[in-house]
């Protein structure tokens, strides 16, 4: 591949880092810093307390359906180490040189506030612990002390407050130049890591030499990393339970539990067009079953919508503001049309292999595949009665109602749900402030036979090991003993999230967390996407995301091109990348 394309994609890369984390910054003023630590903090003492109780996981999941599930990449298994299996891995450490068992790791700390939004005491855990010290904290800290003790390492701890979309570039300039000093793991956002994957920065974690990762044990995203390799044959991003900001930045769909229940004579015939409700039975109990069952798909959320919906604005029209609405969503937010793209996994790109060279290739569908069926689906939900699309931006803006408005909105009691909105956000003050119990659902899918994804967003913080890293076992030890044992942090930390929930019970977060298992397509679109060929979710958002197949399908073949030019463009890259030896 020429030069020239390589060098556009990774320009792309760039703008895609920009365009995931919502900055404006131009990429030029982007500043690259080589001091590859703001500080380091040792590891402190830890004391074991007792976990409060949690949302659990590990309860028969409600991700069960009778609907065809796609069979992971990577099968989950009982972990294989007991608590004294442990000892067999210390032995191996300890035949290594100290040095090589003190790990480095560099943590993002930008915009954190400690509650919605990253928060890097998530991997490290507290300084010190007292009573006052909340318990996923003790329990990160308690787990943290017990890996370093039984695994005989030390973990230090650097922290970056570079913006999201800037740490790829910091991650590229320490490792290309080799600097000595540089972290041996890096937690940064899914965008910084996959723009610096492609400039072959971290060490394979599918077969790398030493590793003592067991990526199909519980715990571990093994769909979601599969997904994010492009080839399947070497893969660079950790994704699991002890990088649980991923967590932070999954996408739902929240709806007004209350609402729901008072309406159930209006909304039941949507998902029961025969059935009553048993006594005791409410609506919202009803609709779990439905979800759970497969049936969850745009055209029952388009149903629900047009039944919900009643005409008390001032305007007598579908698209009024004060009108008692269904669903609203905000055009303007790149993130809204991105959740609906890679939620469905609408992928329009064949496989094949090069007879000559055994690699993989890729070519764009001549058709677009599902893709058309997305748009129509959407433009349906968006062309029907009940639903609302505003292009204010995140505050509103040029008179359009924004993101905000469309919160206060739902938390005042005049929506059913509250359009694609991550875990994190729920943390937000206006939804703690609703008076009406808030529950969640999975983003629906395009037919009832395919199955749940939950959508990520690409500033969430997922990990990756420097390639030139001499503590790679001792790494790899780390984070599968942090993995194995993150279960009480993870629920914790997802108790804290759902806290809006006010009835502290969540019934589909176990399918919401079971269904992260895909980023790729929405992902490879952001980078492919430019000059002559526009992104497939700022197509889905045309005109307040009204844009049909027919529309669409025009747009697709002028596009199709360039795109599959950069694509292969990007796979040359890949193939450039570390890959260990089998």
């Amino acid at each position: 591949m020429k030069r020239t394309a390589a060098f556009c994609l990774l320009a792309a890369l760039l703008i895609l880092s920009l365009f995931a984390c919502g900055k404006k910054t131009d990429a030029a003023s982007v500043s690259v810093t080589t001091d590859p630590v703001r500080s380091d903090r040792a590891t402190t003492e830890a004391v074991s307390t007792e976990p409060e109780t949690t949302v659990s996981l590990n309860a028969e999941s409600p991700g069960t359906t009778d609907a065809p599930q796609t069979t992971a990449t990577v099968q989950q298994t009982a972990a294989p180490w007991t608590t004294d299996g442990w000892e067999e891995v210390a032995a191996s450490l300890a035949g290594t040189d100290a040095e090589n068992r003190s790990i480095l790791i560099a943590l993002d700390e930008s915009e954190t506030d400690g509650t919605g939004k990253r928060d890097p005491r998530l991997l490290k855990g507290p300084d010190e612990v007292d009573d006052a010290t909340p318990a996923v904290e003790r329990e990160i800290y308690s787990r943290n002390l017990a890996a370093c003790r039984r695994l005989g390492i030390t973990v230090r701890y650097a922290y970056w407050d570079d913006p999201c979309g800037a740490q790829a570039n910091r991650i590229k300039t320490l490792v290309g130049s080799g600097d000595a000093s540089a972290p041996d793991l890096f937690v940064s956002p899914l965008t910084d890591l996959w723009n610096a994957a492609f400039d072959g920065c971290f060490a394979d974690i599918l077969s790398s030499s030493g590793s003592w990762l067991e990526l199909g044990t519980n715990g571990w995203l093994s769909d979601y990393m599969t997904s994010l390799s492009l080839t399947r044959d070497r893969a660079y991003i950790l994704a699991g339970d002890a990088f649980p900001d991923l967590y932070r930045g999954a996408v739902v769909l929240p709806f007004n539990r209350s609402m729901a229940d008072a309406e159930a004579d209006r909304l039941l015939p949507c998902i029961s067009p025969d059935g009553a409700l048993a006594a005791g039975e409410t609506f919202s109990t009803r609709f779990f079953d439905f979800i759970e069952a497969g049936k969850w798909t745009y055209g029952a959320l388009a149903a629900l919508s047009e039944a919900i919906f009643t005409d008390i604005g001032e305007a007598a029209e579908r698209d009024d503001f004060d009108d008692l609405l269904g669903i609203a969503c905000d055009a303007a937010s790149p993130t809204t049309a991105y959740a609906f793209l890679a939620s469905c996994e609408a992928n329009p790109i064949a496989e094949s292999t090069d007879a000559a060279t055994g690699r993989l290739r890729l070519a764009y569908l001549s058709d677009g595949g599902t893709l058309g069926q997305l748009f129509d689906a959407v433009s349906g939900l968006f062309s029907g009665t009940g639903t609302l699309a505003t292009a204010g931006g995140a505050t509103g803006e040029n008179g359009e109602y924004g993101t905000l408005d469309l919160r206060r909105k739902f938390v005042s009691g005049t929506m059913l749900f509250a359009g694609t909105v991550s875990l994190g956000s729920l943390c937000d003050d206006e939804y703690l402030k609703m008076t009406d119990d808030l529950s969640v659902a999975p983003l629906p899918k395009l037919r009832e036979g395919d199955r749940y994804v939950t959508p990520v967003l690409p500033d969430a913080d997922a990990g990756a090991i420097n390639r030139n890293t001499a503590a790679f076992p001792a790494v790899t030890a780390f984070l599968q003993f942090c993995t194995e044992n993150s279960e009480t942090v993870r629920d914790g930390y997802l108790s804290v999230l759902t806290r809006a929930c006010k009835t502290g019970n969540v019934p589909l977060l176990a399918l919401i967390c079971s269904a992260m298992v895909s980023g790729r397509e929405a992902m490879i679109d952001a980078v492919v996407s430019g000059d002559g060929a526009p992104a497939w979710s700022k197509l889905l958002a045309t005109d307040g995301f009204r844009m049909t197949s027919a529309d669409f399908t025009a747009e697709y073949a002028a596009a199709v091109a360039v795109k599959e030019e950069r694509l292969n463009a990007l796979l040359d890259l890949w193939y450039a990348c570390p890959k260990a030896a089998p």
